[in-house]
């Protein structure tokens, strides 16, 4: 249809797919009730089609990550999917883990993908695709509650040449 109102908003950095949906609730109801006050004075502008595209339906498949794309392509599909779906990985081959918050950061590595580079001090860093890093900030494991990096590497301090596979 035609675009009655429209206003654009800057996506932050860390920005999760909840706290965007939160923003433009909070815009879209501003806007309603502007066009309810309004709607004698606003003009409909015909949209343009080729700016149009279709977002398929995620699937199970899509929340799996692939440590063979750059870190930052990573940390952005984490972002997407947080709260939902969430994005997920495996462990060692055995432990489903879903992955909430993390980042790329500016070192590089030759290990392979999915490799832990480092596992201490609250810093667990994962090798991703064209020798990128990405930092876990928060993750869960499978039936248990979410938890930082820092709790994680607590109770699972041995994770020397251990991967993720995705």
């Amino acid at each position: 249809g035609d675009i009655l109102l429209q206003q654009s908003i800057t996506i932050e950095p860390m920005e999760t797919s909840l706290t965007l949906h939160n923003k433009l609730a909070y815009i879209g109801s501003n806007m309603l009730v502007e066009y309810l006050t309004n709607y004698h004075d606003i003009i409909p502008i015909k949209q343009n089609e080729d700016y149009a595209t279709y977002a398929p339906k995620i699937n199970k498949a899509d929340a799996k990550i692939n440590w063979h794309d750059d870190a930052l392509q990573i940390e952005r599909k984490i972002l997407s999917f947080n709260p939902a779906p969430g994005v997920f990985t495996i462990l060692n081959s055995t432990t489903l883990i879903k992955i909430w918050q993390a980042h790329a950061v500016h070192n590089t590595t030759h290990q392979n993908p999915g490799s832990i580079i480092e596992a201490k001090n609250g810093t667990l860093l994962i090798a991703c695709g064209n020798n990128t890093v990405l930092a876990i900030l928060e993750l869960q494991i499978a039936g248990k509650n979410k938890q930082s990096t820092i709790q994680f590497l607590s109770g699972n301090q041995d994770l020397q040449g251990k991967y993720f596979i995705g």
